[in-house]
Parts: structure tokens; sequence; C-alpha cells
């Protein structure tokens, strides 16, 4: 577990001098150490923490980690339903929800927005405790949420 807590760290600190934020995932860190005795629920851990598809070991790196920094668009999509969904998660907060509170999603947005919310609905909806959506006018308090190039408001009730 020391092992992994270390490369974690060395993971997340390539990512802060990379000033990749943490919610946009990667697909790759490469570790110049050998694998050493790590199983792959340790494995699976680095990867959670570093937010990274996978971890490969015994690579030629200068440094003792490495991140792929090469942003596919399916990567950069992942990362905007995650910072959306943090968005909404914040917003329940600040409304007071718990967990198994379920509340609808008040969106205004363009067409590209909806049809990117639209297309990653499932994965919102379970994640965030959704109940429902509503497209049109936000109205009271609104938040604004830049997601790549979209903007959308949103508000729960």
């Amino acid at each position: 577990m020391k092992l992994v807590r270390v490369l974690a760290s060395q993971g997340l600190e390539a990512r802060m001098s990379s000033r990749i934020n943490v919610r946009q995932p990667l697909q790759t860190l490469r570790v110049k150490a050998a694998q050493e005795n790590l199983d792959e629920a340790l494995v699976a851990i680095i990867a959670d923490e570093v937010n990274v598809k996978e971890v490969k070991f015994g690579s030629s790196t200068e440094a003792s980690v490495e991140l792929d920094l090469n942003i596919t668009p399916q990567l950069k999509e992942e990362g905007m339903v995650r910072e959306l969904m943090r968005s909404i998660q914040d917003l329940r907060k600040e409304k007071g929800l718990t967990v198994s509170d379920k509340a609808t999603l008040i969106i205004e947005t363009d067409e590209a927005g909806r049809k990117f919310i639209e297309k990653n609905m499932e994965t919102i909806s379970h994640t965030t405790s959704l109940n429902g959506v509503e497209w049109g006018s936000v109205g009271g308090e609104v938040q604004s949420i830049k997601i790549g190039e979209f903007v959308v408001k949103v508000g729960l009730k």
C-alpha cells in the first residue's frame, strides 16, 4: 500500500505540473518501476486516484512516472460529463438535498449543449440522483456552468 500511495502521489504531482484537472481522465500513467507484487486491485486504486484508464509498469520513461497527456475526444467528453455532474452535486448540496432526495434538473442551454447532455443523461441522472429533466428557462436562482464549448444554466426543483 505504501508503494500505491507513492505512485498515486507522483501521478497527481505530474498532473499538477501539466495543469490538467484531476476530473479530466487521461489514458495512461507509465511507471518506471517494475510492478513489484502489485495485484490488480492495487493497480486499480492508482488508476482511480490519478484518474487514468490504465497503468503501465516497466516503461522506459525519464521520470519515475509519466502521463500520456493526449486527450482524445472521448476522454474530453468524459471530463465534461464529470464537470457537469460535479456542478449538479454542488447545487444539490447548496439546496440541502440528501443522497436519497430525488430532484428534477432544469436545464437551459443551446442545441449543442442539449445534444451533449441527452447523450450522457443516463450517467448524469444516475450519479446525481435525478428523477427527471426539464428543458427551458431556469429562472430564479441560476447557476451558469461552462462545460467545454457549452454554457449550461441549471436549477433544481
